[in-house]
């Protein structure tokens, strides 16, 4: 049975031949060497590239245990996320073995080396440093002495990274479908910015803590802190009392504000919220790896059918609908077969 892979639209390789491997490869990465490792088998791998403008997404499997590098990217950062097999990474001084459900980020300036194993398929997400370093310098107002270094391994330990992930499934499964979403210029340069921002939040860096010092100094106002505060953790326990205790001001002069600025009281504003996030994961995941009651537990919701009721009267539909529609990239390889042999 012939097997859906990611992009696959966008093939620009498939191949045994290592040269004709690496001339695909090395134009829209950097120079490297690309070494087999001498176990049976050929080399059997794939290139799909999806560009945007400051964003690249990819999808690259070498079929054969290879080790590339070492390299250095100079003028972009990858984030690699594993569909299955392992990489090994060792970026500078940092370590990660990279598996699916983790990820890994390649830093601009410091130099690169990877195994993949023969199972090895990826995700691989090429974004420009230039618009790395722009979103920053925006977000701090300041300039940056220092090229900007984020820690190697991306693990969903937190909600930032969880959403952010689930961000860039939603992505990929719109650049698939050739959504018309991505056809406007102005629409894929703020898809971009969302993503280099929100990645920039949630990944730790070299600047992580001047920038949350900046964001706690331009949130002085207790509407916009409690706001920051329900954003960063939609599903942790808020409630009115312990939001004004946390901005430091009554209960009254919380909820009499929040109507003022947000046009509603902090317990919908929660809600909202949280019905995004559960939208967001519906979207993103099958029946086949998630329940509508795993969904609405994740992000807070106690009480299923108060759930349902307040999804359907957002989004129009029965929740169960919207996530009996998604597919992801994880659950069509699961379901699929081998792929069809075919070589360049």
């Amino acid at each position: 049975m012939s097997m859906v892979l990611p992009l696959q639209r966008y093939e620009v390789c498939h191949s045994s031949d290592p040269d004709t491997v690496q001339a695909a490869i090395e134009p829209r990465f950097c120079p490297h060497s690309l070494r087999l490792t001498p176990h049976p088998g050929r080399l059997d791998a794939r290139l799909h590239v999806r560009p945007m403008h400051q964003v690249t997404v990819h999808y690259v499997s070498y079929g054969h245990e290879v080790h590339l590098g070492p390299a250095e990217l100079a003028s972009f950062y990858v984030v690699g996320l594993p569909i299955s097999g392992e990489v090994d990474v060792t970026c500078g001084r940092q370590r990660f073995r990279s598996v699916p459900g983790t990820a890994s980020l390649l830093n601009a300036t410091e130099p690169v080396a990877m195994r993949w194993s023969a199972d090895s398929a990826q995700v691989v997400i090429r974004i420009e440093r230039k618009a790395v370093e722009a979103e920053l310098r925006r977000l701090l107002h300041a300039p940056l002495p220092r090229p900007v270094l984020f820690r190697l391994a991306i693990t969903p330990t937190n909600s930032a990274i969880r959403n952010w992930l689930c961000l860039v499934k939603l992505l990929l499964r719109d650049l698939e479908t050739d959504s018309p979403y991505f056809r406007s210029p102005p629409t894929v340069g703020d898809t971009e910015r969302m993503l280099i921002s929100r990645l920039l939040f949630a990944q730790p860096h070299n600047y992580a803590t001047e920038l949350m010092t900046r964001l706690r100094a331009r949130t002085g106002d207790a509407v916009e802190q409690a706001v920051a505060l329900i954003d960063a953790a939609p599903e942790a326990p808020h409630t009115v009392p312990a939001l004004a205790q946390q901005v430091g001001i009554s209960v009254r002069r919380l909820q009499e504000a929040f109507r003022q600025r947000m046009g509603m009281p902090p317990t919908e504003y929660v809600r909202m919220v949280r019905l995004e996030h559960a939208h967001d994961d519906l979207v993103a995941f099958t029946p086949h790896q998630r329940t509508v009651a795993e969904i609405a537990t994740k992000w807070g919701f106690t009480h299923l059918s108060r759930f349902s009721a307040l999804y359907r009267n957002r989004y129009g539909e029965h929740p169960i609908r919207t996530l009996k529609r998604g597919v992801s990239i994880e659950d069509r390889i699961a379901r699929s077969g081998q792929p069809t042999a075919h070589r360049g």
